[in-house]
C-alpha cells in the first residue's frame, strides 16, 4: 500500500504539469468533448491555473499525509485515506471550477453526482468491511456473521483443522481486502477458490472444508482461532 500511495502522489504531480493549453482538447476530460462554441465560453487559462495548483496540492498532501498515516496507524487507516481523500478533493475542485465554465451547466453536475455516489459506495464498503465477525456454534450449527458470513451444520463439515498460515493468494475475486483484514473470495496460486474471513495476522487459523466443496479460512480479531476449533471439535 505504501508504494500505491507514493505512486498516486507522483501521478497527481505529473498531471499538474502535463495538461496545458496546447493539449487540453485531447487530455482534459469534459473540455475534449465540447464544441468550439462551448470552448469559446470556457475560461481555459483560468481553469488550467487552478488545475495545476490543485494537483500540486493534492499530490503533496496525499503523499505526505498518506505516508504518515501508514507508519503511524497502519494500513487500515491509510486505506481509508487512500479511498476517500482523492474523491473528496476532486468533489471540492469540481464545485470550485464551475466558475470557469460559462456554458449551461451539464458536465459538472454529472461529475458531482458520480463522485457522491462513489464516495457513499466506498464509505459503505469500508465501514461494513471493518465490522467484526461473530462466530457462533449452537444447536449443531455454525453461524458466521458479517460480510461474506456463512451458515452451515456441523455434519456439513468435511474436515477442519488449525493451520499456521494462509495458502499463497494470487488474486481477489470479490470482497474486502485491507491488510490485515480479508473478507470474501480469493484465488490461490494453485487455482483453488477459497473464502477468507481473516481479521488479524494471529496464528493459528481455522481451516474448514465443507462437504459442498467450499473452503473457509477464519481468524478472529486480535487472537488465534483455537477457541472456535475447540467448539466444533466438541460436537464432532
Amino acid at each position: 500500500m505504501l508504494y500505491l500511495i507514493i505512486g498516486m502522489s507522483l501521478l497527481f504531480l505529473v498531471l499538474a504539469f502535463v495538461v496545458n493549453t496546447n493539449n487540453a482538447r485531447f487530455l482534459l476530460s469534459g473540455y475534449n468533448t465540447m464544441t468550439e462554441k462551448e470552448r469559446a465560453h470556457f475560461d481555459l487559462k483560468g481553469f488550467l491555473k487552478q488545475f495545476k495548483r490543485f494537483h500540486i496540492f493534492l499530490g503533496l498532501s496525499f503523499g505526505i499525509i498518506g505516508v504518515l498515516l501508514f507508519f503511524q496507524w497502519g494500513q487500515n487507516v491509510a486505506g481509508w485515506f487512500l479511498g476517500l481523500f482523492p474523491m473528496l478533493a476532486y468533489l471540492v475542485f469540481i464545485i470550485r471550477a464551475k466558475r470557469f465554465d460559462h456554458n449551461p451547466p451539464r458536465y459538472s453536475y454529472w461529475a458531482i453526482g458520480v463522485l457522491l455516489v462513489c464516495i457513499i459506495g466506498v464509505s459503505t464498503l469500508l465501514i461494513y468491511g471493518d465490522q467484526n465477525i461473530d462466530f457462533v456454534v449452537q444447536d449443531q450449527e455454525v453461524h458466521i456473521s458479517g460480510m461474506y458470513g456463512a451458515d452451515f451444520k456441523i455434519d456439513g463439515i468435511e474436515s477442519f483443522r488449525l493451520v499456521d498460515e494462509l495458502p499463497p493468494i494470487s488474486s481477489r475475486l470479490n470482497g474486502y481486502a485491507m491488510d490485515p483484514v480479508f473478507k470474501g473470495y480469493f484465488r490461490t496460486k494453485t487455482g483453488d477458490k477459497v473464502k477468507l474471513l481473516v481479521l488479524s495476522k494471529a496464528s493459528p487459523l481455522l481451516y474448514i472444508q465443507l462437504k459442498n466443496g467450499e473452503e473457509i479460512y477464519f481468524v478472529p480479531e486480535g487472537r488465534s482461532a483455537e477457541k472456535e476449533f475447540e467448539q466444533i471439535a466438541a460436537l464432532r
